[in-house]
């Protein structure tokens, strides 16, 4: 696999190496800092791991948002789908696939037909309408 091969550049893309490379940078620096009685060299190699952190917990909550984003989409195409059918078709285990759908209908955007003590065989599909206009509706304001 050459460097100027596409896929070499979309494996190193999509490997996520910035966070724990710039941790273990910090961590260097915080360790040559120790030994050199250097304080501010301390502070800032500790910044650096803390950002470093928040880069993580980044990568970490945008993975969630694309897998809902996911789930969101094939649920939209295939009215009626269970949990284990929505799995098979993103690709990832069950359970991921049930807390995305948990995390959806919580927010209204998708309703879960045929719940059996909050457990499947439920089935899931787009709520028609936002959560607030069907309240609105019902109380007799206009949407």
């Amino acid at each position: 696999m050459a460097s100027g091969d596409p896929l070499f550049k979309s494996v190193l893309l999509s490997l996520r190496l910035t966070a724990p490379l710039l941790f273990t940078l910090g961590a260097a620096c915080a360790w040559t800092a120790q030994q050199h009685v250097d304080y501010c060299g301390i502070a800032t190699a500790l910044c650096l791991c803390v950002c470093a952190a928040g880069l993580f917990a980044e990568d970490l909550l945008q993975d969630g948002y694309q897998r809902d984003r996911a789930v969101l989409a094939h649920v939209a195409v295939h009215p009626g789908v269970n949990a284990r059918q929505a799995a098979r078709a993103v690709g990832v285990p069950e359970k991921v696939v049930t807390r995305s759908l948990d995390r959806l209908v919580r927010d209204g955007i998708v309703i879960a037909d045929g719940e059996v003590e909050g457990r499947s065989p439920r089935t899931f599909s787009l709520a028609l309408t936002p959560p607030d206009s069907a309240e609105a509706s019902h109380s007799g304001v206009p949407i």
